[in-house]
């Protein structure tokens, strides 16, 4: 078991099978890790200590305590800067809980891959998977700029695929905010501006839960 889930790790097979198995009784000899689920090993979430009084506090807390977001080192979101490339893919796998497709595709074309970081990182994963789905495509110039902001042209592009509506607006969405939170979206007026942490997070959040 511990060959193949070495094997497992250094060919990218986490793309097809999940060799990670619940077991019983003791570890078996040679073992070096085990993931421990008991309460007593769970990390519970706190709040993010940058939240509060902001317009989309109550979304952005739900999602951290379902752990489809994350906080930097102080624990702090950041709900007002952009929403980069990298994160927004990262996101949306967390929340649809994309499948990966049985066809492999080599990442490793587009010039900037190395800004995903690990090749077994949940950026790189979610940028698979969203690829292969036709969600997700590089640039011209043949990079995918994980770490540049989601513009919200780009954001109406990828949700319309995602939800399979080829109409979609990020400015219907803006107005529906505006409305329920007192919040104006800078897409209102700009497509080419950048969309923030919040918006995403506030969008998805309302959407109908399956």
């Amino acid at each position: 078991l511990s060959k193949n889930m070495v094997i497992w790790s250094d060919n990218g097979q986490f793309r097809r099978t999940n060799p990670f198995q619940s077991t019983t009784g003791e570890a078996f000899p040679g073992t070096r890790y085990i993931l421990d689920l008991s309460d007593s090993a769970a990390v519970l979430y706190e709040k993010f200590t940058d939240i509060a009084g902001n317009w989309a506090e109550t979304a952005i807390d739900d999602f951290g305590k379902q752990y489809l977001i994350t906080g930097d080192a102080e624990n702090k979101y950041h709900p007002d800067d952009p929403m980069t490339r990298g994160d927004f893919v990262v996101l949306l796998d967390n929340y649809f809980h994309w499948d990966a497709p049985v066809d492999a595709v080599d990442l490793t074309i587009f010039s900037d891959y190395a800004e995903l970081g690990s090749s077994l990182s949940a950026m790189e994963k979610g940028f698979y998977k969203g690829y292969m789905m036709g969600y997700f495509i590089g640039y011209d110039d043949g990079t995918l700029r994980p770490n540049s902001p989601t513009l919200y042209k780009e954001f109406n592009l990828v949700m319309g695929k995602v939800l399979n509506q080829p109409d979609f607006s990020w400015r219907d969405a803006a107005l529906k905010i505006q409305q329920e939170t007192g919040y104006t979206s800078p897409g209102l007026t700009d497509e080419n501006a950048s969309m923030t942490k919040a918006e995403v997070v506030y969008f998805l959040h309302s959407l109908p839960q399956e």
